[in-house]
């Protein structure tokens, strides 16, 4: 008896991360891969010992070098991974992950948190330890055996500057960001997905949770 409003072009799997096998199988690979892996932080475990049907979960990161990433990738696919600013995290993404997916790293990007106004939504190494921005970190599949990739470079510390939304740890949309370093307009990938975009396969265990009519 709910409703839930779709964009055109979209598609989306409610399940969880397994099911990249599956796409793996059907032999699809795409331009872009967009993810925001739930990093294992205190603020996402109580939440999930809050118990509501909707409460976000968390993963044990380990799980993510488990994830057949290069597989969907064909030469130049782009990747971009949302970061926490935990030391931990970043280094395991960039020391870990990138090897084991067979990336290269290309860039980091910096989402601003602001106000309505126009103000930082919190201080900048503040008390609370929170910094009023997360990072996006850049990343592509290249072949050396394939020869040069020719498409623009992604240029570095790149500013999103964006009022935040109220719901925990809903990003802004990268897609049209991201186009202009694309080998290609085929389909992007979003992973740990929620919400739809158009032109874009969205797979997650909560997704289309953010498409209902409430919200608009």
């Amino acid at each position: 008896g709910e409703t839930f409003i779709f964009p055109p072009h979209s598609q989306f799997y409610k399940n969880d991360i397994g099911y990249l096998e599956t796409l793996v199988k059907s032999g699809r690979t795409f331009s872009l891969i967009v993810m925001d892996p739930s990093w294992t932080n205190r603020f996402v475990k109580r939440k999930r010992h809050a118990g509501g049907p909707n409460s976000y979960q968390s993963m044990d990161n380990d799980i993510l070098a488990t994830l057949p990433i290069s597989k969907l990738c064909t030469q130049g696919t782009l990747v971009a991974v949302w970061c926490t600013n935990s030391k931990t995290h970043l280094d395991y993404l960039s020391n870990t992950l990138l090897p084991l997916w067979n990336l290269t790293y290309v860039a980091t990007w910096f989402w601003i948190k602001t106000t309505k106004s126009g103000k930082f939504v919190c201080p900048w190494n503040g008390p609370s330890g929170k910094h009023p921005f997360e990072r996006i970190i850049l990343a592509r599949k290249i072949i050396p055996t394939k020869g040069t990739l020719e498409i623009e470079p992604v240029p570095d510390k790149k500013l999103v500057v964006s009022v935040p939304c109220a719901i925990h740890s809903f990003k802004p949309p990268l897609q049209k960001l991201l186009q202009p370093f694309l080998t290609s307009d085929n389909q992007t990938l979003e992973l740990f997905a929620r919400s739809l975009m158009p032109y874009t396969v969205s797979l997650g265990n909560q997704v289309p949770l953010l498409q209902h009519t409430s919200l608009f």
